[in-house]
């Protein structure tokens, strides 16, 4: 073991037998421990709340969206051939109808979003495949509905039931506004776990719904899930080249730009926050060090008059500031490893899912989190050990051995 070393961990350990240099120490390394554990935390919990959006969002909004640029609707047949130039990119392919009407039951109405979707196709959406509680996803002949949970809880539906959708269109030429009214019956239930989708989502056939429009066999987007959903934004760029110039293909991230945006600045505005824990931990670290300095400046004087060199000085101290660096960190870690195992698996916290999309708290940990988390932790412990390591070097020997005698 080399000098610096050695002395570095023997002073340490000396710091043991005086209760005030003990309660300083640990007081410093408790410090940096606390500040790393949170900041784990928090990362841990932002990345959980953006990749359960992500699931959720890319789940059932699918990779891309194509659509026309007006909002119009179109023949599915007029976007194929540029979507068969990418088959082997592509998943899932499946052309919808969407729209906005209200459902009906006993007095209880609830304003829905509708999406027709082909029978065959809705059970390949894994994500509706996965949620459904009840029923199944088999459009009855006289047209079924899947509905989400909480709008099944807000109109007391259970599979089997009937409800009217009503549906507004506005007349051509006339200007006036009409209803149309369509019973159906509840076919299933889901709860894919976010709010809006499970209060406001429900599916019907799409020939039902392009029936309800009077659309014939036009359709106002395809949803398309792409085998690498990483590619999503590349391949939307690629599409909309090929597609008619009235058409254009959108990807999720870019659909969902705003929501994602938010979390990654709220993201890096907390981690700014709670880095600050880790820097007054590292003033207290200075100030450790630096009593230390003071209180072994005859030790110092005696190792200079033997040959020690400054950088060995500076050393000695450096080596023993981040020891205490480092075994906060590593605390610190642990701790923030174990808090987000605990937030993961044990429903400590209820949020309200209107507010925050989920009800309870996601957590998701990432060996890069860990790894930024560790370096800037130590880094910080390596800064604040120079000064007091500094003023140790500086000690002149006939100085430090006047105040040890």
């Amino acid at each position: 073991m080399k000098l610096e070393s050695y002395l570095g961990l023997r002073y340490l350990k000396s710091v043991r037998d005086r209760s005030f240099f003990s309660l300083v120490t640990w007081i410093s390394v408790i410090g940096i421990a606390f500040g790393v554990g949170a900041l784990l935390v928090v990362l841990s919990v932002m990345t959980g709340f953006h990749d359960e959006l992500s699931r959720v969002l890319s789940g059932v909004n699918a990779h891309l969206l194509v659509r026309h640029r007006t909002g119009k609707f179109f023949l599915l047949q007029e976007a194929e051939p540029a979507l068969d130039r990418f088959q082997q990119e592509i998943a899932l392919k499946i052309p919808i109808v969407y729209s906005e009407a209200m459902l009906v039951k006993e007095g209880r109405v609830s304003g829905v979003a509708i999406e027709g979707v082909e029978s065959e196709k809705i059970s390949s959406m894994d994500m509706i495949r996965r949620s459904l509680i009840a029923g199944d996803l088999k459009f009855e002949q006289s047209g079924g509905i899947i509905v989400g949970s909480r709008l099944a809880e807000k109109l007391k539906l259970s599979v089997g039931d009937e409800v009217k959708l009503v549906h507004f269109s506005l007349e051509k030429g006339r200007g006036e506004w009409s209803q149309r009214i369509t019973k159906m019956r509840v076919g299933g239930i889901f709860r894919c776990g976010m709010y809006d989708f499970d209060a406001k989502y429900a599916f019907v056939s799409l020939q039902k719904a392009q029936k309800l429009l009077d659309l014939g066999q036009k359709i106002n987007g395809v949803k398309i899930w792409l085998a690498n959903r990483e590619r999503a934004p590349l391949l939307a760029e690629a599409i909309s080249r090929l597609l008619p110039e009235k058409l254009g293909a959108i990807d999720w991230l870019l659909l969902n730009r705003s929501l994602f945006e938010v979390i990654s600045i709220e993201k890096r505005v907390l981690a700014i926050i709670l880095l600050c824990i880790v820097l007054v931990a590292a003033c207290n670290l200075i100030s450790s060090l630096t009593m230390i300095v003071v209180r072994r400046r005859g030790d110092i004087a005696i190792l200079k008059t033997m040959g020690a060199s400054r950088q060995r000085i500076l050393g000695i101290f450096v080596i023993q500031g981040c020891l205490m660096g480092g075994v906060g960190t590593a605390a610190g870690i642990f701790l923030g490893l174990l808090l987000s195992w605990v937030i993961r698996h044990v429903d400590i916290v209820s949020l309200p899912a209107d507010i925050y999309f989920f009800s309870r708290l996601p957590s998701l940990v990432r060996s890069e989190d860990i790894l930024l988390v560790g370096v800037i932790s130590l880094a910080i412990s390596f800064i604040a050990t120079l000064y007091p390591a500094w003023r140790a070097a500086r000690v002149w020997p006939v100085e430090g051995l006047r105040e040890a005698g």
